[in-house]
This record gives structure tokens, sequence and C-alpha cells, in this order.
């Protein structure tokens, strides 16, 4: 295993490790929609930013949403209801990997633009959207659990990169753990996400605009990325920070989610 690919797993056990003895709903949702996960994949992959990036986002939205109305409205276990999404992901991205055009070509160019004007017009849209104020919880799993499933996956996440193309960078890594630990405030996760893709959007101009379509030169992608969380994080706190100061504004009761 390459040494980037050792700090990929180092630095995602880490943000695991945090966001897990967050007690807040709205702490663990703030650390986990960190892209931490999506730049070290993305210096792991050696590849630039396409289509089927963008595919990612929109699918992780999906089955955040999928485990949420599973496990609250059905009353489908979490582990299954998670499982079920995971496998869903994977399928769906080896799929898309194959159908989806390849970077730089006449049909992609503009599907990437298309895509990336969608996710920041609907992020928007659904920023607008409140929900109930959910208790915090803190889980009681031991870490010796969590740190060798958060390593396997890794794993096998980078062992799969010629199948998932873009799809290996926006896998649902932590979205697994995190769906999990805020398995009691899963609503207060699923409202709050559009911050992160309307946070995105501008770091993933940044990216096809530093960051050619073959990727290749590992330099050339951590300088893309460097620039592109410059973009990031003030927007991602400016968001964050209008979101909560409309959220505390709208009254709305305490509720409970599972």
């Amino acid at each position: 295993m390459r040494l980037m690919d050792v700090t990929f797993v180092c630095v995602v056990v880490v943000q695991v490790l945090c966001l897990t003895y967050a007690r807040s709903p709205r702490w663990k949702s703030f650390l986990y929609m960190l892209p931490i996960p999506f730049s070290f994949a993305l210096l792991s992959s050696g590849r630039g930013v396409d289509i089927t990036h963008v595919a990612g986002f929109w699918i992780v939205w999906g089955l955040l949403w999928g485990v949420y109305l599973l496990h609250t409205r059905r009353r489908v276990p979490i582990v299954v209801a998670i499982t079920c999404g995971v496998v869903l992901f994977c399928l769906c991205g080896v799929l898309l990997a194959r159908w989806l055009p390849s970077a730089g070509t006449a049909v992609e160019v503009p599907a990437f633009w298309v895509g990336l004007v969608l996710i920041w017009g609907v992020g928007v849209m659904a920023m607008f959207r409140r929900h109930g104020v959910e208790p915090g919880h803190r889980t009681r799993l031991p870490a010796w659990i969590k740190i060798p499933l958060v390593v396997m996956i890794i794993v096998g996440l980078i062992e799969s990169r010629p199948w998932l193309r873009g799809f290996m960078p926006t896998f649902p890594l932590v979205t697994i753990f995190v769906l999990y630990e805020a398995r009691y405030s899963l609503r207060t996760l699923v409202y709050r996400v559009p911050i992160f893709l309307v946070s995105a959007v501008p770091m993933l101009v940044v990216l096809r605009v530093m960051v050619p379509f073959g990727g290749g030169d590992p330099e050339r992608i951590a300088l893309g990325l460097g620039a592109a969380w410059l973009v990031f994080v003030p927007v991602y706190l400016l968001t964050e920070r209008w979101y909560v100061h409309a959220e505390k504004g709208t009254g709305t009761p305490t509720t409970r989610s599972n």
C-alpha cells in the first residue's frame, strides 16, 4: 500500500472517531460534511473530476434519504438500511462508471457543468426546508470495532479504483458511520446535507479548472485540492452559519427520529 493510501486510512479514522464522540447532531453533521475522504481519495485515484463525481454526489444524497426513510418510516433496522444503501451505491457506481461518457468528451463537458448547476440550485432550495431540533446522542460502540471496519472498507475501496472511476472519491465511506452514529437524529443529518452540496460546487469548479482530466501528477492534484479547500472553507462556514441562524428562528419543537 502506498504512503498516500496509508495517510488516507489514518485521516478517515480520525474523522470517524471525532464525529463518533460528538454528541450534538449539528456537530456530527458539521464534521461529516468536511470533504476529507473525498480529497484523499481523489489523490489516491490520481485523476481529475468529471461527470462521475457529480453523479456520485447525487447518489450519496439519495442514499442518505433512503436510509432515513427506511429506518424512520419503515422501521427497518439501521444496519440493514445502511447495508442496502451501500450495496445500491456500489451497483449504481459500477454501472454508471461504464455508461457515463469519458472525461473531456463532447457529451461529458456540458453534462458536468449542467450537473453542477443542478446540484447548486437544488441544494439552495433544499436549504430553506427546516427540521425539528433532535436530541444528542453518543454511541457506545467501542473504537476497537470501528477502526478495523474503517480500515477494511478503505482498503476495499482502494482496490476498486479501476471499476468505480469518480465514484471512488464519492464513496459513502464516512457516511456509513455517521448514519449509524446519528441514527437518533437522521432528520437533522439529511436536512443539513444541502449545506455541503452548495459549498462543494465551487470546490469542484476549481478542481475541474486546475486538474487535468487524466490527473497523473500528484503534485498537480494536491495543488488543485489546496486551492479548492481555500474556496470551500469560507463558503461552507458562511453557509452553515446562515443555516443555523435561520434555523433558530423557526421555533420548531424538539422531536426524536427513532
